[in-house]
């Protein structure tokens, strides 16, 4: 056999078996992922593909794909598959069906001065310095924005946003903003306002009383802050919260001292230098701490020594709702709404916020989480908590 010949033979042969690996590369070496929404008429859209019918068995090269699960009147989810090849992987998505509450500006919400009271929405018009409040609708065909009315005159407010705690009384018929310069609050039902110095933070106890905090100790007072009665001397505090019952009061600052009002005296005394606290129905006490430069979540029980690290939480913002603890957790830089149960000691994901550009937690209203989200346009959306 001459040179020239081996040589072609060899490089059929070479050819052939890259012609095998390609084949085999590109048809048999994939993985199989099958889909299959639980909600109906749901659509996915994968690898540049939509698909409507299910369940779907889609084969894939080995890798990391995300798919896109929609439909009308649903939260749009993302599904994150890491697909193997000669591996199949089941998926079953549910989509949470959402609530419009109300369309909002962008550029005027105050998120920490909302509060949703019966049929409407409160909220710290930061441009105008104003209170102003507009309907709220649960409904998912309510698109067009209400205006807004002015329920306030114009507030003497020069902190920046980031500087300011807006705290709401439980009726939403008082709102305190505390400032580094100062404190006013505001009777909306008089539209009375009311002012004082040296404030770092404050609760209401009712509609009509309120515990506030100077540097070095702890007042009790009317709202219009005159005539208070010192309760205690505290260390550098930055954060009140009251129990539901009114029994217990959580001071935070460079540490945390839980006080029984009946007597003002010192239940629980903890180590953590808080930001922010918040009571359940059944007095555990949910509170945040920066630690490693991002805020960490901790809730701890008053009746005995049970703690639990709950981990990175995405904003300072959180609540509860009866037992269940709701935030933002932020787990590989994703974040996602989460819910954990004080009694069964269980934590949940609800729902990856996909759709959302920053979703930033507000509150829970009976049944339903409210998030604000910047897409389609800036807006109040409300989720089922189960």
């Amino acid at each position: 056999m001459d040179r020239k010949r081996l040589v072609v033979i060899l490089g059929s042969i070479i050819l052939l078996i890259l012609v095998i690996l390609l084949l085999f590369y590109f048809f048999i070496y994939k993985g199989l992922l099958i889909i299959s929404p639980q909600t109906a008429g749901a659509k996915v859209y994968l690898n540049q593909k939509v698909y409507s019918s299910f369940p779907a068995r889609i084969k894939l090269k080995p890798g990391y794909y995300q798919a896109k699960i929609y439909k009308d009147g649903f939260l749009t989810q993302n599904g994150n598959y890491h697909i193997k090849a000669f591996q199949t992987l089941s998926s079953q998505p549910e989509l949470k069906d959402y609530y419009l509450v109300n369309y909002i500006d962008k550029n005027n919400f105050s998120t920490p001065a909302f509060s949703l009271q019966g049929d409407y929405i409160y909220y710290y018009n930061s441009s105008r310095k104003v209170i102003q409040k507009i309907p709220a609708y649960y409904s998912k065909d309510q698109i067009d924005q209400i205006p807004a009315e002015t329920i306030s005159p114009e507030l003497d407010i020069k902190a920046k946003k980031e500087q300011l705690q807006i705290i709401w009384s439980p009726s939403a018929t008082k709102v305190s903003f505390i400032s580094p310069d100062n404190t006013l609050t505001l009777d909306l039902l008089t539209k009375k306002i009311y002012s004082a110095n040296g404030i770092t933070t404050l609760t209401f106890t009712g509609e009509d009383e309120i515990y506030y905090t100077s540097a070095t100790s702890l007042y009790k007072s009317p709202i219009d802050f005159t005539n208070p009665v010192k309760i205690k001397d505290v260390v550098s505090p930055s954060a009140l919260a009251i129990s539901p019952d009114k029994k217990l009061l959580a001071i935070g600052g460079n540490e945390l001292e839980i006080i029984q009002l009946t007597d003002n005296a010192t239940l629980k005394k903890l180590n953590d230098k808080i930001s922010r606290a918040k009571w359940s129905d059944n007095n555990w006490l949910a509170f945040t701490q920066t630690k490693d430069d991002y805020p960490r979540l901790t809730v701890v029980s008053t009746t005995d020594d049970t703690r639990k690290d709950l981990g990175q939480i995405s904003q300072d913002m959180f609540a509860w709702g009866g037992n269940n603890l709701i935030y933002l957790s932020k787990t590989n830089f994703i974040p996602k709404i989460t819910k954990y149960n004080s009694t069964t000691n269980i934590k949940d994901y609800l729902y990856k916020p996909s759709m959302i550009d920053q979703p930033i937690f507000l509150l829970i209203e009976k049944d339903k989480i409210i998030f604000s989200t910047n897409k389609p346009k800036p807006q109040l959306i409300a989720i089922n908590m189960d």
